[in-house]
């Protein structure tokens, strides 16, 4: 047996039903983000994100969505984090997604 949607649903609790993430996703008209921004680990991050001095910016709350993206669905933190920024600036802006697909294709493509 293989790895069904319900699995990934049942397992992650990610959301099955939602917009469809497409490879053609690109960044919205005006949003820009600077991927200098983005440290190379989550520790590293962490440390450049927890200035309590500062407020969240939009900046750091897209790099931390990134980073969770990279880490735990994508597992390709130190390979092309930058093919999934439209996807955490999406994200960062509100919009559903049906992640569930997208882990599973995920899963599938790297087998």
């Amino acid at each position: 047996m293989s790895v069904s949607l319900f699995d990934i649903s049942s397992l992650t609790g990610l959301p099955c039903t939602g917009e469809e993430i497409s490879a053609l996703l690109t960044l919205p008209p005006g949003v820009e983000y600077n991927s200098t921004d983005m440290k190379p680990s989550y520790p590293a991050f962490v440390r450049f994100a927890c200035d309590k001095s500062k407020p969240v910016s939009a900046q750091k709350h897209i790099s931390f969505l990134l980073v969770l993206i990279c880490k735990y669905m994508v597992c390709s933190v130190g390979k092309g984090p930058t093919k999934v920024i439209p996807l955490a600036v999406a994200l960062a802006h509100g919009k559903h997604f049906a992640l569930g697909p997208f882990l599973l294709a995920y899963l599938y493509r790297s087998c």
